[in-house]
């Protein structure tokens, strides 16, 4: 079995945020299921990638996702998306988890899901996720990341 990672994304990987995020399987389910341009996504790319929290995921040497988050003061939010090849896989959860042993602060990590999409809910409440708020369809998932707390807690 090939060993899963995540490293700093970097300009290479605007190709497989692309792809992904604009395969129709991934779109049926995104928050905006718009089909994206190039050129818009590069230029949103090229504005975003360098953020202290997005990440590339690999399985092996190949590229297979990413996971990033968008802070917001002490809040992250948090988007993971891999290529279909590779979800139900437990996957996603060893690159969350990957992801969340690279914030070394305290902040609430929060996550948005449409309520039909079932298999990203079911994820979310899997790895710890809890649910704040529903509107219109949306599920609004977070957690809470207190070192000092855990430190104690698993005493």
């Amino acid at each position: 079995m090939q060993r899963i990672n995540i490293k700093k994304t970097n300009l290479l990987d605007s190709q497989i945020y692309f792809a992904i995020r604009n395969n129709p399987k991934n779109r049926r389910y995104s928050l905006s299921s718009n089909k994206i341009k190039i050129k818009d996504h590069n230029e949103w790319f090229e504005k975003n990638y360098t953020n202290k929290y997005y990440y590339t995921c690999y399985k092996g040497k190949s590229k297979i996702g990413y996971v990033r988050g968008d802070t917001l003061g002490d809040t992250i939010v948090v988007s993971i998306a891999l290529g279909i090849k590779n979800q139900n896989r437990n996957i996603g959860t060893q690159c969350l988890n990957l992801f969340e042993k690279k914030i070394n602060n305290n902040c609430i990590f929060i996550a948005k899901v449409k309520k039909k999409n079932i298999i990203s809910v079911r994820f979310f409440e899997k790895n710890g996720f809890n649910k704040l708020n529903y509107k219109k369809g949306i599920i609004t998932f977070y957690k809470i990341k207190n070192n000092s707390a855990n430190f104690y807690l698993n005493a």
